[in-house]
C-alpha cells in the first residue's frame, strides 16, 4: 500500500466507503460496505460516523485500501 493516504478527511468513514463504492454495481454496494467492516473490524469499532481525518494512520490506510 502506498504511503499516501487518500481519504476524504472531513467525510465520515461510511461516506468514504460510499464514495469508493460508486464504481461498483448499485445492488452490491451495501454488501460491500458490510464486508469492509467484517475485514477491518477496527473501522467498525471507531464508528461509521467518525471523520476519516481523526483516524490513526493505520486506520486511514485500511480505509484507503478498500477505497481503491
Amino acid at each position: 500500500m502506498p504511503e499516501g493516504r487518500q481519504v476524504f478527511a472531513t467525510m465520515t468513514v461510511e461516506d468514504n466507503l460510499r464514495a469508493g463504492a460508486l464504481a461498483a454495481p448499485r445492488a452490491r454496494r451495501g454488501a460491500a460496505a458490510a464486508r469492509v467492516f467484517e475485514l477491518f473490524p477496527r473501522l467498525a469499532e471507531r464508528g461509521r460516523s467518525q471523520r476519516a481525518g481523526l483516524l490513526s494512520g493505520g486506520e486511514q490506510q485500511m480505509l484507503a485500501m478498500v477505497g481503491r
